[in-house]
């Protein structure tokens, strides 16, 4: 099985394979079964607090929605939960190849440009490959 996530998608396929790995006796068949993971636009962890709060509120005011507010203490907690999520799943031992690609050019849909603050801006590596 290759799994294949697109943005918001890797955070949940993370937080799986995290609870995956710690219940490994219920899990094994479905972890000894993936043959790969491809996560495109999948915020990581990023080595710069500030640019990890930038890239939060970016994620939170695309998902929440028009209008919602997104306060500084709301990126804090979720921020943190994201952090956490990263930390673990760093510390789980996959021997699963990974691949992590995002654009580095703007996107149109319908002749519209997305917004460059929703666009993957890291100068981070474009692909990042894990054995």
């Amino acid at each position: 099985m290759v799994i294949v996530c697109h943005s918001l998608g890797g955070i949940i396929v993370k937080q799986a394979l995290c609870v995956a790995n710690k219940q490994f006796h219920r899990y094994r068949s479905i972890v000894n079964a993936i043959a790969g993971i491809i996560f495109l636009s999948t915020p990581h962890r990023y080595a710069d607090k500030a640019a990890c709060a930038v890239r939060f509120r970016e994620i939170l005011e695309a998902t929440m929605g028009r209008g919602s507010k997104v306060t500084n203490a709301i990126i804090e907690r979720e921020g943190t939960i994201l952090l956490d999520l990263a930390d673990r799943f760093e510390g789980i031992s996959l021997r699963t190849p990974m691949l992590s690609a995002y654009e580095l050019r703007e996107s149109r849909i319908s002749s519209t440009p997305l917004r460059p603050k929703y666009q993957q801006v890291s100068t981070e590596s474009l692909i990042e490959s894990q054995y």
